[in-house]
């Protein structure tokens, strides 16, 4: 079993408070049934690498840590006992993701010798086979350059060990430049991002933040509702981070509950340039279009 107290600067890291659960949106459920599909392929031509991008702030690194808590509640965040995520770091290269892949399975982050990092891949794949790693997931893959991406296609072939690289939608943009990566290109899916509807009947009645609550039911708060929706949409962390600071304000003002004027203000304080023209013209930035997952088998 993968050591539950190993310390990893590179361990993936979800923000979400204590107290607040992981809610099962659509993205969630999609993300786990495309991991339970890479997980049963047996398909000797599947990619060794498979690329999940999303729009930013939709969800990625929260399905990710789901994903592994189904596999196995309880332990560190990242881990499972058949499964292990990392993150990726602007400017990763090979040496520091191999580092990365290592302190995962130990108590302290490894810093693999300089010049070595051929040795260095040697350790990642006998501990790879060592816990029996079923899976190893890399968040903000987009990161990566060519070198730590082919690096990534060498693990699974010499540790026999499929790697998911979840990242934004830029992570299109390197696979398109290079040959080598032609196959998991083929591969790459979208995690969709949520709707209205999902928005109001299951995400805001499930945050738990202090002075916030909402019933779908009623049809002041679903108006509510929308209209945060369209100054956030698509984004999850910029909801919970609106509704956060919506929260700070509504306890200066000793309010009971956060209202649409406090949600104003909290707009007004934190929006970018961007999100303040995008609300008053009351569009909707451009979802991450979906793409249908590749059939295992046909």
């Amino acid at each position: 079993m993968i050591n539950s107290k190993a310390r990893n600067p590179y361990s993936i890291e979800t923000y979400l408070p204590p107290e607040q659960k992981i809610i099962e949106t659509s993205t969630v459920k999609q993300f786990k049934a495309l991991m339970s599909m890479i997980a049963g392929s047996s398909m000797e031509d599947q990619p060794d690498v498979w690329p999940i991008i999303g729009a930013p702030g939709i969800g990625k690194t929260v399905a990710i840590q789901s994903y592994l808590d189904s596999l196995q509640p309880g332990l560190s965040v990242g881990q499972s006992s058949s499964s292990i995520a990392i993150t990726a770091r602007p400017r990763t290269t090979p040496y520091s993701l191999v580092g990365a892949i290592v302190g995962s399975f130990q108590d302290e982050p490894y810093n693999p010798p300089r010049k070595s990092t051929a040795k260095a891949l040697t350790k990642a794949v006998k501990a790879i086979a060592l816990h029996k790693l079923e899976i190893l997931i890399i968040d903000r893959a987009d990161y990566l350059y060519k070198d730590s991406f082919e690096l990534l296609l060498h693990i699974c072939e010499m540790a026999g060990c499929p790697i998911v690289a979840v990242g934004l939608p830029r992570m299109r943009q390197l696979l398109a430049r290079h040959r080598e990566f032609a196959k998991q290109g083929e591969c790459l899916t979208s995690l969709q991002s949520l709707g209205l509807e999902e928005i109001s009947a299951i995400v805001l009645p499930g945050l738990t933040i202090p002075l916030w609550s909402f019933n779908c039911q009623d049809g002041t708060d679903r108006a509510m509702g929308e209209r945060i929706w369209k100054m956030v949409s698509p984004s999850m962390r910029r909801l919970r981070n609106l509704l956060q600071l919506a929260s700070q304000i509504a306890e200066a003002y000793d309010a009971p509950r956060i209202t649409n004027d406090i949600i104003t203000e909290a707009f007004q304080w934190s929006a970018t340039q961007e999100e303040r023209r995008r609300f008053a013209q009351g569009s909707k930035p451009q979802a991450c279009p979906a793409k249908p997952t590749r059939r295992v088998g046909t």
